[in-house]
């Protein structure tokens, strides 16, 4: 179980920070909400 919560882990930080999405303009969410915040 604990292995499956690190890769889930780790999945969902690719997934926010590093993943561009098409829905935003090929940004990452994270970028998106540094930019909401700036």
């Amino acid at each position: 179980m604990e292995h499956r919560q690190k890769e889930l882990c780790r999945f969902v930080k690719f997934y926010n920070t590093v993943k561009p999405h098409r829905s935003l303009n090929g940004d990452t969410p994270f970028e998106v909400l540094q930019a909401y915040f700036s």
